[in-house]
């Protein structure tokens, strides 16, 4: 699990449920305070995940937001972009109305 939040592009990989991502909130705060956060997170290389990450990848926006800062979620899985868009946080998150189309397209 990667958590070294100056590393631009910072990329999230393996299974992150709730427990690992509290860690990795509670690893990152200190730099999302002080305005450390990143341009570009990927998502690629992430494994299992729940409902969590979604939690935490709004507390970074909603920080990056506040310090008029951009952040990108980049490469988000299939998985993860179901779970934004059940709950609508997709436009959140800065994901756009393709991948929007694509799940609505994709009846499987």
């Amino acid at each position: 699990m990667a958590t070294n939040l100056n590393q631009d592009p910072f990329r999230l990989e393996g299974d992150l449920e709730s427990a690992q991502v509290g860690e990795i909130y509670q690893r990152t705060r200190a730099s999302c305070q002080s305005g450390k956060i990143p341009s570009e997170i990927s998502l690629n290389q992430l494994g299992k995940t729940d409902s969590s990450l979604l939690a935490l990848l709004l507390a970074w926006q909603s920080q990056a937001r506040a310090r008029k800062q951009r952040i990108t979620f980049a490469d988000p899985p299939r998985s993860v972009r179901v779970l934004a868009k059940l709950s609508q946080t997709s436009e959140l998150l800065g994901w756009d109305e393709s991948l929007e189309h694509e799940l609505d397209g994709d009846r499987s």
